[in-house]
């Protein structure tokens, strides 16, 4: 953060990503496993945002975008660490979008499937473990999105600069679900 500043003069954004914790389910997972992914998923955005906001305070103002996934509203099959861990991280970016107001606006983007390697690496960690053809369980999570497609990385970047932007500026607390309309809830 300090690098960050320094180099770039000060801080307007920041985004907290991380890549996914590994596979498995409660039983399968070790405490180790458990450990790794807290301060992967939760601590990694916990930490950021806490090393953050005195920049985005004293820069006149700015925003937090928490990319997480669509795991917060609904479980994923072999995915309990970040079933259970992101959760976490929207509860943390709501109760810090109320501290850090009104100068820092904190948001979370819940993500659905995108062409990325980690959900690459997932397709065929599902194909493993249920014994399918990757292209099949790919198939699958395809018609579980009313786009019927994978998202593009440019097209989560998009919702990314509208949350931290001036387009988002009445727009705090809030969590968008960026999925191709894979989740089905109301809320």
């Amino acid at each position: 953060m300090e690098w960050a500043v320094a180099t770039l003069g000060g801080l307007d954004v920041l985004v907290n990503n991380c890549g996914g914790p590994t596979f498995g389910t409660v039983e399968g997972l070790d405490d180790a496993a458990w450990g790794e992914a807290f301060n992967l998923v939760l601590m990694s955005a916990v930490r950021l945002s806490r090393a953050a906001l005195p920049a985005l305070r004293r820069d006149g103002g700015g925003a937090i975008v928490n990319l997480t996934s669509i795991a917060a509203h609904q479980p994923i099959d072999n995915l309990v660490l970040s079933n259970a861990l992101r959760p976490a991280v929207v509860a943390m970016g709501k109760t810090l979008a109320k501290e850090a107001a009104p100068e820092v606006r904190v948001n979370s983007i819940l993500t659905g499937f995108f062409e990325t390697d980690r959900v690459l690496n997932e397709n065929r960690h599902q194909a493993q473990t249920l014994g399918m053809d990757v292209e099949e369980i790919r198939a699958r999570s395809v018609r579980q999105i009313p786009l019927k497609r994978y998202g593009r990385p440019e097209e989560l970047a998009m919702a990314v600069v509208f949350l931290a932007g001036d387009a988002a500026s009445f727009i705090t607390g809030a969590t968008l679900a960026v999925d191709g309309g894979q989740y089905p809830g109301l809320f």
